[in-house]
């Protein structure tokens, strides 16, 4: 397995950081619509975890930025990261996510189960 290098974990930056704020194009394979009031775009269901294609990959590389941030301190980058999860990591932001898997038809709500760690 090859080591990351800082050379290497810039362009994960750069890669990332050019499409978690894309709302499109997306893909909803989770999204159960029960009436016409359900059918919005990816900003509107989920504030902070839309671009990246779908819900999933954006969580994942939010994680992929965080961690890198934090493990590359010398990083030419570090601020624009730091910005970008700032803008993305606000309390109504986090309340609007914790909104759409609190709903009837969610999977997690349905199945009981979270999509973190452990589930």
């Amino acid at each position: 397995m090859s080591k990351m290098t800082a050379e290497r974990a810039e362009a994960f930056v750069r890669t990332a950081l050019s499409h978690i704020g894309r709302e499109y194009p997306a893909k909803f394979d989770h999204h159960v619509v029960t009436g016409p009031d359900e059918v919005k775009g990816p900003r509107a269901l989920h504030p902070l975890f839309y671009g990246s294609l779908d819900w999933h990959s954006s969580v994942h590389t939010h994680w992929l930025l965080a961690r890198l941030y934090r493990r590359f301190l010398g990083f030419e980058v570090r601020g624009e990261i730091r910005a970008r999860l700032d803008g993305a990591l606000t309390p109504d932001k986090v309340a609007g996510e914790l909104a759409y898997l609190n709903r009837p038809t969610s999977t997690r709500a349905s199945s009981g189960r979270t999509a973190g760690p452990g589930s």
